[in-house]
């Protein structure tokens, strides 16, 4: 669901970061194939365990301030 979910926003033109806790190959195999598909768009993965409190507060901490 995730990953039709970044695709349908990919090709309706949107940049998207999306975050994945364990399937790292498939998501840099989702970006590899939709930066075919549109060269310029803005896309990222970034791992993150939602349950692990200690990795969504340094996640947070390094997003902050990206200007989304």
């Amino acid at each position: 669901l995730g990953a039709a979910i970044v695709e349908a926003l990919v090709r309706a033109g949107f940049g998207v970061d999306f975050t994945y806790r364990a399937s790292g190959e498939a998501a840099a195999a989702l970006i590899e194939r939709l930066r075919r598909e549109r060269p310029a768009a803005a896309i990222g993965a970034h791992p993150l365990d939602f349950g692990d409190r200690a990795a969504l507060d340094s996640f947070a901490e390094r997003i902050d301030g990206e200007g989304w």
